[in-house]
């Protein structure tokens, strides 16, 4: 019954008075939409769950992938706002009223335009619904996508950066030179290279100079270059994809293509080979396309082979920068500990002081002592910092990371390195010497001058580093000596230099020794016969009140082959029948050679330089010796006065020839000498009556003399450079001169001039010609009234690498070189010249000190006194003031 009514108002529904609209074909599916309502909307409810559920899964997973560092994919983004939007729409409506009742029996709505609006909007909402959840159900993951790389990366810091203020600014000024594209840094190990890398990086993402990609990229290819890793940190930091079917050669041009259309910054940490940048990927820079390579490496020669002539070297801390780094490594209660307590003050001191500066060694040790407040304990450290540093926690491990470098070099370098450790901590090492020995070991073949590329080699490698101050001489890092130490005692070596000791070691303690070094003591005499037959290196130089060597002392050291005897005080040398290559007594009391000395057949190197006492050479002993190659007695007493004591044509294979002549004569026929005169590079011409003139041009055939002693030659008046031929018969020939021109070849070696006691020496104006002069003394020349003076006006960039001068004794001396460029002129000594009053005041870059009487100083020009009035020390002070004062 109630169906049939319902169906009869419907039908009936047209003819109601409110409900009458007009009825169109177009409106048909509006009508139907009314018609199913009800149906629609719990459609559409439905569907909004289903909506909601797809949203919740494609938000926990954008969620996911943003956690790791994942940007959301756009579309995605834009898909999650239109179902925010269709849901508070949705929500919206069905807070609204359900439409009003007709009072018709039919109970139809009274607002049918009401129920239009309401339905149309269902079926859209519907449709929009399931359009999006359609939509999010196609998404496939991942939802995000990797963020485009930032310029910098920032990268984090695996220990202190304290003290890298100095290095960073340094490092700046050649990344900021327009010329420098590849720009090395070289180092010790732990010196702070990689923390150097990483501060500029971070500087860089502070102030990126234009810059599009900055990359960072530590190579370690300890062996073989690890091309791949390299190659994906490139293309993570560009952002490309990365295909592992693709071959180097093909990833590499691909990378190159790609860096090609950016600045780019490249940063190659930790280089221990060469190797070519296009094989990796990475264009070539250069000051035209303005990219930039910086590289760090324990090698100086690996800096430029990959492109930086010039590199820069990493310095070592300060004293005060190595304070605050090793502080930081302290608690805080151990920190006041030191500043109240002046034991562990002093010991605090002592391990800074042993760490060199070095970050690595001022890390650990820190770390170890970090919570100790123990006095006792500091005192430990310091001692064993000084001489068992691998006893201290976490030391061993840091001597390893420097032992690398030692690794890297062959077997007979590592020798040639372990041999530096002979000497004392303190002070430099002669690399002349040092060869020697090498030489005379036969760790190095050949040639005395073949063993310097090994010392090249052994400072490239950041194992040695070169003199501050001689250029001849070498040192050693202190934290690299213990790794040199530690490794010298498993080759048996005994290093006992510089200790103090007044005795020497128990005799017991020599006999499996290879090489023993006590040089720098005060040993004062070895009455013992130690049995050493392996014993090849004895070096007991520099012990000055060491005067007596017992008879059997060299019995039982049948494979010795280097004996350095150099400054001490003895007076006789015992029977030897060792196999000996290298012999030195130079500066010692020895009064005659031994009768048997010419049975060390083998022997290359006798050095018998500045011996005072010695008179007398036995006849034909050093004739005999036909293997020398270094033969020296200059400046020694025993010298050559008769031509037939010249008698050295018999050694073929002498290298270096020093010589003290005490005959005009002898002068004349060393000259003459072709073999003799090309190998002569220490002369020294003492007493020679009767000499009023020298004429260097006759010097021709010495063209290595490397330095010229001139002592006590009473009618010397002048130092002829060239003769020249006048028509003016007034002028003697001892008095025709040239002007000064560039020197010639014959003195392109000499360093060392030393001029004493030649009262009749009035003018050395022709010192201006020696290119390579390093040392300049003149004393007791009482005549002599200007030094270098006359050619200046033609000559004005005179002694380039002079380095010091010492003048005294000189009462007639005006002045000295007013050239405008000393350039390495570090030291001048005056002392008792009263007359001088001009100085150069040129530039000197490297002046430290001009040494003077006070009554001296104050008589100088007061323009001079104010531009040098900070380098005068006065020569009574002997405060550590007056460091490296000059002797004569």
């Amino acid at each position: 019954m109630f169906d049939l009514v319902s169906l009869a108002c419907q039908a009936s529904q047209p003819l109601c008075t409110a409900c009458l609209i007009p009825v169109h074909d177009e409106i048909k599916e509006t009508l139907t939409a009314c018609f199913q309502l009800r149906r629609n909307r719990s459609s559409l409810t439905e569907a909004l769950s289903d909506l909601r559920a797809t949203a919740q899964k494609v938000k926990d997973k954008v969620e996911e992938e943003e956690a790791h560092q994942r940007i959301c994919n756009p579309d995605v983004r834009r898909w999650q706002k239109k179902v925010e939007e269709i849901l508070r729409e949705c929500d919206a409506d069905q807070e609204h009223e359900e439409p009003k009742r007709c009072a018709c029996l039919c109970g139809c709505d009274m607002d049918l335009l009401h129920r239009h609006r309401v339905a149309r909007k269902v079926v859209q909402n519907l449709q929009d619904v399931n359009k999006l959840k359609s939509d999010g159900d196609a998404f496939t993951p991942p939802f995000t996508h990797e963020p485009p790389p930032e310029p910098v990366e920032e990268l984090p810091f695996e220990t202190q950066t304290i003290g890298m203020e100095s290095a960073l600014s340094q490092l700046l000024s050649r990344f900021d030179d327009a010329e420098k594209s590849i720009i090395g840094v070289h180092g010790l190990g732990g010196m702070g290279k990689t923390t150097l890398l990483k501060t500029l990086n971070n500087e860089l993402k502070e102030n990126t100079r234009d810059y599009h990609v900055v990359i960072m990229i530590e190579v370690a290819n300890s062996e073989t270059l690890n091309v791949v890793d390299m190659q994906k940190i490139i293309a993570n930091r560009l952002g490309l994809p990365w295909n592992e079917s693709e071959t180097e050669r093909e990833r590499s041009t691909f990378l190159r293509r790609a860096l090609r259309r950016k600045k780019f910054v490249v940063l190659l940490d930790d280089v221990w080979k060469k190797f070519q940048l296009a094989d990796v990927g990475i264009p070539t820079p250069s000051s035209d396309n303005g990219w930039k390579l910086i590289l760090a490496s324990r090698s100086n020669q690996v800096c430029v082979e990959m492109g930086d002539k010039e590199p820069m070297e990493m310095p070592c801390l300060g004293d005060n920068e190595s304070l605050r780094l090793f502080r930081s490594n302290l608690m805080a209660e151990v920190s006041a500990a030191i500043d109240h307590d002046s034991d562990m003050r002093r010991s605090a001191m002592d391990i800074i002081q042993s760490c060199g500066g070095l970050p690595l060694a001022l890390n650990v040790v820190g770390c170890a002592l970090a919570c100790s407040t123990d006095a006792e304990e500091w005192k430990q450290a310091a001692r064993a910092m000084r001489r068992y540093s691998w006893r201290i926690n976490g030391v061993q491990e840091m001597l390893n990371v420097l032992k690398f470098s030692y690794d890297k070099l062959d077997a007979t370098q590592q020798k040639c390195f372990l041999y530096c450790t002979l000497f004392p901590e303190y002070g430099s090492i002669n690399k002349e010497l040092l060869v020697n020995y090498w030489v005379a070991e036969e760790l190095v073949s050949g040639k005395s001058y073949d063993g310097y590329p090994t010392v090249t080699k052994l400072v490239s490698a950041c194992l040695l580093q070169r003199s501050d101050t001689e250029p001849g001489e070498v040192k050693m890092h202190r934290i690299t000596r213990q790794m040199g130490h530690r490794e010298a005692t498993e080759e048996r070596f005994m290093i006992k230099a510089g200790r103090a000791l007044k005795q020497a070691p128990d005799v017991q303690r020599w006999t499996e020794a290879s090489r023993i070094s006590l040089m720098c003591n005060d040993i004062r005499e070895l009455s013992i016969a130690p049995k050493c037959k392996g014993l090849l290196t004895l070096l007991l130089q520099n012990n000055p009140n060491l005067c007596h060597l017992g008879p059997k002392f060299f019995s039982y050291m049948s494979s010795l082959k280097v004996l350095d005897l150099s400054r001490t005080a003895i007076d006789k040398l015992p029977n030897c029948s060792a196999l000996l290559l290298y012999l030195n007594m130079s500066n010692t009391y020895i009064t005659q050679l031994p009768n048997n000395l010419w049975k060390l057949k083998k022997l290359t190197h006798l050095n018998l330089s500045e011996t005072s006492a010695l008179k007398v050479i036995p006849h034909g002993t050093i004739s005999k010796l036909f293997n020398l190659r270094f033969l020296d007695l200059c400046r020694s007493h025993y010298g050559i006065s008769e031509l037939p004591d010249l008698n050295l044509e018999m050694l073929k294979d002498l290298e270096l020839l020093g010589i003290t002549i005490y005959s005009q004569a002898v002068l004349g026929k060393l000259k003459k000498s072709d073999p003799l005169a090309r190998s002569t590079q220490r002369l020294s011409l003492a007493h020679c009556q009767g000499m009023e003139s020298i004429q260097l041009l006759e010097f021709k055939k010495m063209r290595h003399l490397k330095e010229l002693y001139i002592d006590s030659c009473n009618q010397l008046q002048d130092l002829i450079v060239d003769h020249v031929e006048t028509e003016d018969t007034s002028i003697p020939p001892t008095k025709k001169r040239v002007s000064l021109g560039p020197a010639p070849h014959r003195f392109q070696h000499l360093r060392d001039l030393t001029i004493k006691s030649c009262p009749k020496l009035r003018n050395v104006s022709w010192v201006l010609r020696l290119e390579s002069l390093e040392r300049l003394v003149i004393s007791q020349c009482d005549e002599l009234e200007e030094v270098g003076v006359e050619a200046c006006e033609q000559r004005r960039d005179g002694f380039p690498k002079l380095r010091s001068v010492v003048l005294s004794d000189l009462r007639k001396l005006r002045s000295i070189s007013q050239t405008e460029d000393l350039p390495c002129l570090q030291n001048i000594k005056v002392e008792r010249c009263p007359n001088l009053r001009r100085l150069p005041v040129g530039r000197m870059p490297k002046l430290e000190q001009i040494i003077g009487e006070n009554e001296w100083w104050e008589g100088m020009p007061p323009s001079t006194k104010a531009d040098l009035c900070n380098y005068f020390v006065p020569i009574e002070d002997k405060s550590d003031n007056s460091r490296n004062l000059l002797t004569q």
